[in-house]
C-alpha cells in the first residue's frame, strides 16, 4: 500500500473521532494504518483502546495489541543491545543453568607441552568449579585467542563448549550455536552439545530443530540422562506434561542422584493433572535429599497451588532457612512465601518484604523485581507497575527476557494513556478494561519467571 493512503486513512479517522471519540470502527481503522506506517506506538494505543470500548471484538483487538506490542518491544530490545552490549546475568542465573547438567571429569590434560592457550583453558575450567563465572568466561576467551594444542582434541572441544555456553548465557545466540557446533565438528559423540543447540533452538521457536537435536544425542549414547532431563524440560515448556515425566522418569533411571529430575517429574505429573502421584514423588525426594532445599521449595509451590497455604509456608520457611546459609542463596522460596501469605491472607506488605528480602540477596533477581510488579497490578497501581518493568527491561540480559518485559512495560503504559484520554469511562467498563489487559500483560510476565508447579499466569 503507499504511504499516502494509510495516511490518508490517518487524518480521515482522526476527523471521525473528534466528532466521536468512543467511535470503535475508526480507532481500529486509523490503528490499522498507524501498524502499515510502522508508527506502532501510536497503532498500539488505539489498539487498546479498540479492545476496551468494544467487548464484542475483545479477542481480535487484544491479538492485535499483542502482535503490535511484540514488534515494539523487539524494535526497542535492539536498540537497548546495540548501546549497552553483552553481559553475564545475575550469579543465581548463571548458577541455575549449571545446575541442569550433572557433574562430569574435565578433559585430561595434553600429553605433551602445554600451550598458552591450554594453560589458560585449565585455568578458566578450575574458575568454573569455585563458581567465578567472570574470570571463566574471560580465560576461556583468551584461551581461544592464543590457541588450543592442535593434539589436544578434548580440550579444543572443550573450549568451544565452554565459550559457547558464555555466549550463551549473554545472548549471542548465533555465536553459541557456531561453538557447540564447532566442538562437536571435533569430538561428534559430546552429547552435551547438542542439547545446548537444543537450547538454542527452543528460543528460536524451533521446536522441531530442538528434538532432532535430542534425537542426534540419544543416537550418540543413549545412556546419557542430560538429554533425556533437558528434553523433559522443553516437553514441560511445550505442555507437553506425559511425555516429559516420561523422559524426566528415564533421567531418573539412568542416574538417580540428580535432583532435579525428580522435581521436574513432579511438576510434570502436577501439570498433567496426576496430583496424588507428584505429591508421591515430592515426598520421596525429600527422603532422598534431606539437606536439600529445593525439594521443600517445590513441595511448597505444590502445597499452594493445592491451597494448603498454612503447610505451604511452612515448607517454605524451612527451604529458605536452608539457602540463607549459603553465600549466594537462591530466593525462589522466599518469593514462594510472600505468593503464599499474599494468596492465604492478601497480606501486600510481607509479599513485597520477600521481594525486598530477596532482591537484597541477588539485585539482578528477575524473579524478584517481576513479582513486585506483579503485585503492583493486582493493586491497580500501574504507575508503580511501569517502574518495575524498567527495572526488569534494565535487568535483563537476554533479549527474550528484555522482550517480555518492554511489552509488559509497553502495555501498562498504553493502558494509563488510555485511563487518562477516557475518564469518564463508565466504572463496570475501565474494570473489563483493566482485567483483559491484566490477563495479557501476566501472559508475558510468566515468561520471565521459572517453570514450576505454580500457573504464572494466574494472580499471585
Amino acid at each position: 500500500m503507499a504511504p499516502q493512503i494509510p495516511q490518508l486513512a490517518v487524518e480521515d479517522c482522526d476527523e471521525a473521532i473528534k466528532l466521536e471519540p468512543t467511535y470503535v470502527k475508526a480507532i481500529n481503522r486509523r490503528g490499522i494504518a498507524f501498524e502499515i506506517l510502522e508508527r506502532f506506538d501510536d497503532a498500539l494505543n488505539d489498539f487498546i483502546i479498540s479492545a476496551s470500548l468494544d467487548v464484542k471484538t475483545i479477542t481480535l483487538a487484544l491479538s492485535s495489541v499483542d502482535r503490535v506490542l511484540r514488534r515494539l518491544a523487539v524494535e526497542k530490545a535492539a536498540k537497548i543491545l546495540d548501546n549497552q552490549g553483552s553481559s553475564l546475568p545475575s550469579l543465581t542465573v548463571i548458577s541455575a543453568y549449571f545446575a541442569t547438567f550433572r557433574s562430569r571429569l574435565s578433559p585430561d590434560s595434553p600429553d605433551r607441552g602445554i600451550a598458552p592457550g591450554d594453560a589458560r583453558l585449565l585455568q578458566s575450567m578450575q574458575a568454573l568449579s569455585i563458581a567465578n563465572y567472570g574470570d571463566a568466561m574471560d580465560l576461556v576467551n583468551e584461551a581461544m585467542d592464543e590457541g588450543i594444542s592442535i593434539s589436544w582434541r578434548a580440550g579444543r572441544a572443550e573450549a568451544r563448549n565452554l565459550r559457547g555456553t558464555f555466549r550463551y548465557l549473554t545472548g549471542d545466540l548465533d555465536g553459541a550455536k557456531a561453538d557447540f557446533l564447532a566442538s562437536l565438528a571435533i569430538i561428534p559423540t559430546y552429547t552435551q552439545n547438542f542439547v545446548k543447540l537444543a537450547r538454542i533452538h527452543i528460543e528460536q521457536n524451533n521446536e522441531a530443530a530442538a528434538l532432532e537435536c535430542f534425537e542426534d544425542a540419544i543416537l550418540f549414547d543413549g545412556n546419557d540422562p542430560d538429554i533425556y532431563h533437558h528434553r523433559g524440560q522443553a516437553l514441560l515448556e511445550a505442555k507437553k506434561h506425559t511425555l516429559a515425566a516420561e523422559d524426566f522418569d528415564k533421567s531418573i533411571s539412568l542416574d538417580g542422584q540428580f535432583i532435579l529430575s525428580h522435581l521436574q517429574l513432579a511438576v510434570a505429573q502436577c501439570k498433567a493433572g496426576h496430583i496424588e502421584d507428584s505429591e508421591i514423588t515430592l515426598q520421596h525426594t525429600l527422603e532422598l535429599f534431606p539437606k536439600r532445599s529445593e525439594p521443600l521449595n517445590c513441595y511448597g509451590e505444590f502445597l499452594l497451588e493445592q491451597h494448603r497455604y498454612e503447610s505451604a509456608v511452612e515448607m517454605l520457611e524451612r527451604a529458605y532457612e536452608l539457602e540463607s546459609r549459603k553465600a549466594v542463596p537462591n530466593v525462589a522460596s522466599l518469593l514462594n512465601q510472600g505468593r503464599a501469605l499474599f494468596r492465604w491472607k492478601h497480606d501486600i506488605n510481607a509479599a513485597k518484604h520477600c521481594c525486598a528480602v530477596a532482591l537484597l540477596a541477588d539485585p539482578e533477581s528477575l524473579d524478584s523485581i517481576a513479582m513486585l510488579a506483579q503485585i503492583s497490578l493486582q493493586c491497580g497501581d500501574f504507575e508503580e507497575a511501569i517502574s518495575h518493568f524498567e527495572d526488569l527491561v534494565a535487568a535483563a540480559h537476554r533479549k527474550s527476557d528484555r522482550v517480555a518485559a518492554l511489552m509488559c512495560q509497553l502495555a501498562c503504559a498504553a493502558h494509563m494513556k488510555f485511563l487518562k484520554e477516557y475518564p469518564d469511562l463508565a466504572p463496570e467498563l475501565e474494570v473489563f478494561a483493566r482485567e483483559s489487559h491484566l490477563t495479557l500483560t501476566r501472559k508475558h510476565l510468566a515468561r520471565l519467571q521459572h517453570t514450576s508447579i505454580l500457573d504464572l499466569t494466574a494472580d499471585l
